[in-house]
């Protein structure tokens, strides 16, 4: 039998393994923002109390990683992601941790462990940089669950651990309050039982819960400034519905899942679920553990992400989308889970644990498949493309550019997925200091958002802003010694002070077309 410490090991190299194709990925569109913005800013700790890319969501933990990693590594691109697969491989090897500690059993930790590593939702997530703040909320949330776990037994210095990981979790992604609801649920059972209530645990878990709502509330926006919703009960159920229909789409990672593993994984599925109910029946209080934690974490975040996903997930053309398996990220750390409660509930019967171990390599194999191959595409559609927007945004910021000017570029050569994003792919590349970032860029359609010196933080010297109605203001917001703009077309209006035009040929090579004072 495997060591506890070679249990947790090999978990973690196998989700490496799987995802170690992308390590050559490059930086996916949208990761620019968070390239430039760190890579500009003096200070992280605006990133505590403002709100940053103008939504109704509070993810601090996941900036300040990002400030970090960029301070650390600039444009390296790989070592960004290798950082991601150091996240993801923690995030399995923990989840085994946590079934060890839970339930002293090796044989279901190694399962669940290898299950989430393997599960293509979970990695591919973990692929995109954008996305830290699912790897972070799950990783943060199964160190406060090992915490809880100690702490609940006795070990009164894993409180504030407790404390700290949720918390962390919390700012990283809202739906780690699935994991705080879990341990308050154990706490009440516990006082059910008449054992007593430990106040200083629940403190613990309820005092981050609370700080990070008042954090949510005195620096974001509301949901309406950012997700265009009229008819809140409608889609939330609507929300709610099209993240079950695409589960099984997630399962396999948005590929076509084989007829013969479909049919494995549904009679897995079946039995998985009746020893499980066998064991609570039984009232074996290591199965409920798991069984409790896997639940909530594969239920909730259906309830609690549907602003979004009453928004993507209702097309079916979210299924062409990798990037939207980011909503299953921590209920495929619930499926590997009960997984393990599954494994759990068989431990009297060696032969059963055997024969199930044996399903559940089959599974894991075609899923680590299914995971490389996720990881192998996105690398081809990432690896060229990212090194050629910096390099470009090399050349670019080696000019000099007047305050204020708008930089409109010509290049046919442009993918459709970057020109939205052409403001900050161009300024990741700069250099501190540059001028660029005293001028938006534009390549024939309005960016997202635009990242500019805080000096030229005025409304009205940017026409064209983006509204925010709910706040009565517009897309402009201060962050430290930047400004994050959002505007609402391509061409900023003729408010503009200068206009600046570079023709961009296949090569990214630079001339100048006009130049308008």
């Amino acid at each position: 039998m495997l060591t506890r410490a070679a249990i947790v090991l090999a978990c973690a190299l196998v989700a490496a393994l799987a995802f170690a194709p992308a390590l050559q990925a490059g930086f996916h569109p949208e990761d620019f923002a968070y390239v430039a913005l760190m890579r500009h800013l003096d200070a992280p700790w605006p990133l505590l109390v403002d709100n940053v890319f103008f939504v109704y969501y509070y993810r601090a933990t996941g900036l300040l990683v990002w400030w970090l990693s960029v301070q650390a590594f600039g444009t390296n691109a790989f070592a960004h992601n290798a950082l991601d697969l150091a996240i993801h491989a923690a995030n399995a090897a923990l989840l085994a941790a946590f079934v060890l500690r839970a339930t002293g059993h090796r044989a279901a930790a190694l399962f669940g462990g290898l299950a989430f590593a393997c599960l293509p939702a979970a990695a591919t997530t973990a692929m995109w940089m954008s996305d830290r703040y699912d790897p972070l909320a799950l990783l943060f949330g199964l160190v406060a669950l090992l915490a809880f776990e100690r702490a609940i037994d006795g070990a009164r210095r894993a409180t504030m651990v407790v404390a700290v990981g949720l918390l962390l979790a919390i700012a990283a992604k809202e739906v780690a309050y699935t994991i705080a609801g879990v341990m308050l649920v154990r706490l009440a059972w516990r006082v059910w039982e008449r054992r007593g209530l430990d106040r200083t645990l629940a403190i613990a878990v309820v005092a981050p819960v609370f700080a990070a709502l008042a954090l949510r509330m005195l620096t974001v926006q509301s949901l309406e400034s950012s997700l265009s919703q009229t008819d809140l009960a409608a889609n939330l159920v609507r929300g709610m519905l099209a993240w079950w229909q695409r589960l099984p789409a997630a399962l396999a990672g948005f590929q076509a899942m084989p007829a013969w593993v479909a049919a494995i994984l549904v009679v897995f599925g079946v039995a998985a679920l009746a020893t499980i109910a066998g064991g609570l029946l039984a009232r074996r209080g290591d199965v409920a553990r798991l069984a409790l934690v896997g639940s909530a974490l594969l239920v909730a975040p259906s309830l609690l992400q549907w602003p979004v996903t009453s928004l993507v997930l209702v097309h079916d053309a979210a299924l062409a989308v990798p990037e939207n398996l980011r909503f299953y990220h921590l209920a495929m750390a619930g499926l590997a889970l009960l997984v393990a409660a599954a494994a759990v509930a068989l431990r009297e019967v060696p032969r059963a644990v055997a024969s199930f171990g044996v399903v559940v390599a089959v599974l894991c194999g075609a899923g680590f498949a299914a995971t490389h191959g996720n990881a192998t595409r996105w690398t081809g559609s990432r690896q060229v493309a990212s090194a050629s927007h910096l390099a470009l945004g090399a050349r670019l910021a080696e000019r000099s550019y007047p305050p204020g000017c708008r930089i409109e570029l010509d290049a046919p050569q442009l993918a459709a997925d970057i020109r939205p994003h052409i403001d900050v792919a161009m300024k990741a590349a700069a250099p501190r200091g540059s001028s660029i970032l005293g001028c938006r860029i534009t390549a024939g359609t309005r960016s997202y958002v635009s990242v500019l010196d805080g000096s030229l933080c005025d409304a009205s010297a940017w026409p064209a802003l983006t509204p925010l109605p709910s706040l009565g203001t517009h897309a402009l917001q201060r962050i430290g010694n930047l400004c994050m703009v959002a505007f609402d077309d391509a061409d900023g209006g003729s408010g503009d002070t200068g206009r600046v035009v570079l023709d961009i040929d296949a090569r990214g090579n630079v001339t100048d077309r006009a130049v308008s004072p």
